[in-house]
């Protein structure tokens, strides 16, 4: 790291940067688009000549050439896993975006080193005791990469920070579990299996490891199909109308971090909140600003997702509540009982 500031073009594109990504001078953009690769390990199609121009700007390159490039510029893929993977030239702090960025790439790697995820062309359907498994295996991996992240960020007192941890898990899952499902026709777990969306009836199917007392998949399927109806329309379908991006998913998830007029929470800690907030906000306004232009429509849409997360969860509440009452399928899923102010068991 160099101790003077210093603007230089990324390797890749061309474009401004003043950042060292992966072990070369690169744009936020062309540095994740390398991390995104090398984290899904997906194996990239050549569909071109390798002929792709990267002076011409109307002329998009192939991912394929893309990716070369990144080599070339001198990217290492090791480097994606690397603590020391992202950093910038200049003396001044990191953005609360960059920062959310590497909270978020850990917490990915921890998902991917746990479950292992494949891609499969015929996807696997998980039953309702295997995500529910999954999802405290998961709510775990957030604690260890994201949450302490947001501790680390704004330390408020443990008091506090529980209260901050308490109100902020399942309303990140189901954010969390919508934004990767855009533009799928269902849900997909960490593990990579998939649920519910259009395949609302395998979640409940009768399976060998069914308990016995437990109402029959059918019966746990017919009372809980229009909810799931009604929260992937709250959530999921207006993520994909807005064509919600990775930057502003992560900045929405701060604000639903750092919320304020919470129950049990002290003065001090909603100032605390507010005032970083504040500052989210602002990096959202710049992102906005710096991707299309000035856009106080887009900006207010994006923010109206926050008021749609309250909804979702308030559906989610009253599907433990039924399949608590009916001894419905899926009545341990670990998010019922943390949203009924309960530890997991």
């Amino acid at each position: 790291m160099t101790k003077k500031s210093t603007i230089q073009p990324c390797l890749v594109c061309g474009q401004s940067s003043n950042s060292i990504l992966f072990g070369a001078p690169s744009c936020r953009a062309c540095g994740e688009f390398f991390r995104r690769k090398v984290i899904s390990n997906f194996k990239i199609k050549n569909n071109c000549l390798g002929e792709c121009s990267f002076a011409k700007k109307s002329m998009k390159p192939c991912q394929s050439c893309r990716f070369q490039k990144c080599l070339e510029a001198g990217m290492l893929e090791k480097m994606v896993f690397s603590r020391k993977a992202i950093y910038s030239i200049s003396n001044f702090e990191k953005s609360i975006l960059e920062e959310l960025e590497e909270a978020y790439s850990k917490l990915e790697h921890g998902r991917n080193e746990t479950f292992n995820p494949k891609s499969d062309s015929n996807p696997k359907f998980c039953s309702h005791e295997e995500l529910n498994n999954t999802c405290t295996i998961d709510i775990q991996i957030i604690l260890d990469n994201l949450i302490s992240y947001f501790q680390a960020k704004k330390p408020m007192g443990k008091e506090q920070d529980d209260v901050l941890k308490m109100h902020f898990i399942v309303p990140f899952v189901l954010f969390d579990t919508a934004f990767r499902a855009i533009g799928k026709s269902s849900y997909i777990s960490p593990d990579g299996t998939m649920f519910g969306g259009s395949y609302v009836e395998k979640l409940y199917q009768d399976s060998s490891n069914s308990k016995i007392g437990v109402n029959n998949g059918k019966t746990s399927r017919e009372i809980m199909e229009s909810y799931w109806k009604v929260s992937y329309k709250i959530l999921k379908s207006e993520m994909e109308l807005l064509q919600l991006d990775r930057s502003e998913f992560l900045l929405l998830s701060a604000l639903i971090y750092w919320d304020f007029g919470l129950e049990n929470q002290s003065d001090k800690c909603c100032e605390n909140c507010n005032t970083i907030r504040e500052k989210v906000l602002k990096e959202l306004v710049k992102y906005e600003r710096k991707k299309s232009g000035q856009n106080a429509l887009r900006i207010a849409m994006i923010m109206g997702l926050l008021q749609a997360v309250p909804k979702a969860l308030d559906v989610m509440k009253t599907c433990g509540f039924l399949s608590k009452i009916y001894n419905l399928r899926g009545s341990g899923c670990p998010l019922y009982a943390i949203s009924t102010n309960s530890p997991p068991q």
